[in-house]
This record gives C-alpha cells, sequence and structure tokens, in this order.
C-alpha cells in the first residue's frame, strides 16, 4: 500500500476496518446459519480436480 501513496497511518486505519468488516460478516454468517465445513468435501473435490483437470 506503499506504493499507492498511503502513509503507515492510514495503512493501520484501512486494515482496521478490513478486520472489523470480516468480523460483521462472520457475525451475520453465523446468525443466518450459513457457515459451511467443507472437510467433509475435501476428498470429493480433490478426486474430480485431479480427475478433469
Amino acid at each position: 500500500m506503499d506504493a499507492a501513496g498511503y502513509n503507515p497511518a492510514e495503512v493501520s486505519h484501512i486494515k482496521h476496518r478490513i478486520n472489523d468488516y470480516l468480523a460483521i460478516r462472520e457475525i451475520i454468517r453465523k446468525a443466518s446459519g450459513e457457515t459451511l465445513d467443507l472437510k467433509a468435501y475435501e476428498a470429493d473435490m480433490r478426486h474430480l480436480i485431479d480427475t478433469y483437470i
């Protein structure tokens, strides 16, 4: 972000805001029941990728 012209204080502020929005997104996911555990599908996805790609 330094190359884009942001000073260290602005970078810190932006990173803090990103973390806040990510936390809000996670709260909404949990509240709506939209969390998805992909571990149950990992082996099948790997098989499909290995077979067709």
